[in-house]
């Protein structure tokens, strides 16, 4: 379930670069995963689409568990997007050492070139939620958190206009409709007064 905070049509085409909502799956063992220090990007060997992806290890109740993150970038104009999988937020999990700050500062740079084109991030519970039960995912308010860590990177003396144009994606909505079916989970907008505008919230 993906709830979208700006608007995309199902299938969004630019040179080299197509976004669809009905692709087919990927084959397995297609990507090499390697961690984000290293920044080269890898041709995916589909069209003109180069990916970097890393992955976090970190434990939780004794067993392993993988993150993933993605970064795709068309070769041919430069434009990325960047997707998370399940992620917790830095404030919650600092005994992983701040694993997004990295991502992060990568977003920043590319976004500061005028290339991030959208962010997708996870939103898995609904507020209030208790931080100790959050591990690996995030609440409304998390996300916003993490937001404003790109925003501050990508422009600190002015991080409420840093992130105006780009187009937020909030998915992986687990708790996200109550009994009405109605959406329980912070959607909005960067707006021209510079500040996040709220579509509905719980």
């Amino acid at each position: 379930m993906c709830s979208r905070i700006s608007s995309l049509p199902s299938s969004t085409t630019s040179p080299g670069l197509t976004w669809s909502v009905a692709a087919p799956p990927l084959p397995v063992n297609q990507y090499l995963y390697v961690p984000l220090v290293n920044t080269d990007y890898t041709p995916t060997g589909s069209g003109n689409i180069s990916v970097l992806s890393s992955t976090a290890n970190p434990h939780h109740r004794g067993l392993p568990t993988t993150r993933l993150l993605t970064f795709l970038r068309s070769d041919l104009t430069g434009a990325q997007v960047l997707l998370w999988d399940d992620v917790g937020a830095d404030s919650v999990q600092q005994n992983l050492l701040l694993r997004n700050l990295p991502v992060w500062r990568h977003a920043a740079d590319v976004h500061r070139q005028g290339l991030l084109r959208a962010v997708f991030i996870e939103c898995f519970y609904t507020e209030p939620h208790s931080d100790s039960s959050l591990f690996d995912h995030l609440r409304p308010g998390l996300v916003i958190e993490e937001l404003e860590v790109l925003a501050k990177l990508v422009n600190p003396t002015e991080p409420n206009k840093a992130l105006l144009g780009l187009d937020v994606f909030v998915m992986q909505i687990k708790e996200a409709v109550n009994r009405y079916g109605a959406p329980k989970v912070i959607v909005g907008y960067w707006g021209p007064d510079n500040h996040y505008k709220m579509l509905w919230k719980i």
